[in-house]
């Protein structure tokens, strides 16, 4: 997957990445809202909920309720595999929802 500030590569890394999301955030749900594609491409709309309620890449449990939307596009590979993925969301957006409460300088991101 490509991701900032390093692209997530093989099953190990991805599912470090998704156990990562998942132990940060209790109750959490995704919903693909859309899923269209065509040739050996595909694009997913989708939303996550969750409370985060542990540690997400270095910022401390709010106990907030916290929604992401997004966008992934997927190259499938001809065997049918998931061969690329690149997200799309706005991470400020997050990034604001885990802290809605507290003072929020830069430095703190």
């Amino acid at each position: 997957m490509h991701a900032e500030p390093e692209n997530i590569v093989g099953i190990e890394g991805m599912k470090g990445y998704y156990q990562a999301l998942l132990s940060a955030f209790s109750d959490g749900q995704f919903t693909v809202n859309n899923i269209f594609g065509e040739g050996d491409q595909l694009t997913k709309h989708w939303t996550f909920r969750g409370r985060h309620t542990g540690d997400f890449f270095g910022i401390p449990a709010s106990g907030n309720e916290v929604v992401m939307t997004g966008s992934t596009i997927v190259r499938m590979s001809p065997d049918g595999r998931i061969a690329e993925e690149q997200d799309f969301m706005d991470y400020m957006a997050i990034l604001l929802s885990m802290r809605k409460g507290t003072k929020i300088t830069l430095k703190q991101f």
